[in-house]
């Protein structure tokens, strides 16, 4: 059966419509722990809801006025966007430096310079995500993958439409019990928090018999979705495709079943993690073809020192991999202090090495632990994927049977 093909305006319409009111984050606490924990994120709180009203009413305006068009082929746009996003993350740091008295100079000539990037910043930003947004339909396109129902309707239009904004997303607060590891909440919270106000709401939160932590985000699958715009361009592809693919698995009985973990129902933690690593499987592939047809020719490759380079004397992946398996052996016999005293132990070693992680605890892992393919996790849920990749004849085929599953053991059925 030919495709059909649907009013792009229409498209956009009806997923302006329908995904903010599915994409919606919750709890899995009680009642009272969930109450407890509002009153105390509330002057930090961000409201992914108010967010999306108001960039969904600026992104209607523009579907009639008609200026949202751009080429794929219009990269240019988007290499001066992130040119000018490398000067901004310098000179912040030089500010900061300043401020901290780590160096010596004018902090004020500094802030007058950043001020100016960030206005050249904002004039590019909106171009720069039509281009993005086209180069992601387009190359999704390119490789068969139109829409959820595409094996059943064959409408060959992109749902959800590609809508991006090109801004830091919100942090988020993950909650996990201290007894094992697990997400008990994930909360948005505003991202200009300090780290004293992040330090002190940790405490606040673990003083109610929990673990506590506040982590960066790279993107959300909000509608439109967030994608960092501070760690350079090849992040901001794969995070811009992730949460993409995240919108689209809604519609697929794997992603269906996240959507209603996230809405905070009790669903199985493995849920979670096979929707994560699935996600970062297609992004990477899709996100390295978007760079080698439109962005490769404007980077150099860079050039190599040539001779023999001595092994890492530190196995990062390998230590925290046994850290978790020995975190878990210590929670599962009750030890929760013990394991608690472990982890900031294990947290200086890492830290000695160069790794400067902030905070290690349960919900440390708890948020990490979602994606399989990430140290200090132990599972083969990544490794059947990639074997479902490599046995699978394209990227749409893949995502068709891999978006189908419902638990680990379709899957590794599947890789038999």
């Amino acid at each position: 059966m030919p495709h059909r093909l649907l009013s792009s305006k229409a498209m956009r319409i009806f997923a302006m419509l329908l995904l903010p009111a599915l994409l919606v984050s919750g709890c899995r606490t009680s009642p009272t722990l969930e109450n407890q924990l509002n009153g105390i994120v509330a002057p930090y709180g961000f409201s992914i809801f108010n967010w999306e009203v108001k960039s969904l009413s600026q992104e209607i305006s523009q579907v009639f006025s008609g200026t949202d068009k751009a080429q794929p082929d219009q990269s240019q746009v988007v290499v001066d966007y992130f040119a000018i996003m490398d000067k901004i993350n310098a000179e912040e740091q030089t500010i900061e430096d300043i401020t901290s008295g780590v160096t010596s100079g004018d902090v004020t000539a500094h802030l007058n310079t950043l001020l100016t990037l960030e206005q050249q910043r904002d004039s590019l930003a909106t171009q720069a995500q039509f281009v993005l947004e086209s180069q992601v339909r387009a190359t999704l396109n390119s490789l068969g993958i139109y829409n959820p129902l595409d094996c059943i309707l064959s409408l060959k239009s992109t749902f959800p439409p590609v809508l991006l904004r090109l801004q830091e997303p919100p942090k988020l607060l993950v909650v996990s019990p201290l007894g094992n590891i697990s997400r008990l909440a994930t909360i948005p919270l505003n991202n200009n928090m300090s780290l004293d106000n992040i330090n002190k709401l940790e405490d606040a939160v673990s003083a109610l018999g929990v673990s506590a932590l506040v982590v960066d985000l790279g993107g959300i699958a909000t509608y439109p979705s967030f994608v960092a715009n501070r760690y350079g361009l090849q992040f901001a592809l794969n995070t811009a495709v992730e949460e993409w693919f995240h919108q689209y698995l809604f519609f697929r009985p794997l992603g269906f079943r996240y959507g209603l973990e996230e809405m905070g129902f009790n669903e199985p933690d493995y849920i979670v993690i096979m929707n994560e690593t699935l996600a970062g499987i297609v992004s990477d592939e899709v996100a390295n073809i978007i760079y080698n047809t439109y962005y490769a020719s404007y980077y150099p490759p860079a050039s190599s020192s040539g001779g023999d380079t001595a092994p890492p004397t530190f196995n990062f992946n390998s230590f925290m991999r046994n850290t978790r398996l020995t975190v878990d052996s210590m929670l599962a016999q009750g030890q929760i202090s013990q394991a608690k005293t472990y982890m900031e132990q294990q947290r200086l070693i890492l830290v000695a090495h160069g790794r400067q992680i902030r905070k290690l605890n349960q919900a440390f892992f708890a948020f990490y632990g979602s994606y399989a393919d990430q140290p200090g996790f132990e599972n083969p849920i990544a490794d059947n994927l990639t074997t479902l990749r490599d046995k699978s004849a394209t990227l749409a085929a893949f995502v068709e049977q891999a978006s189908g599953f419902t638990n680990p053991n379709e899957l590794a059925q599947a890789v038999k």
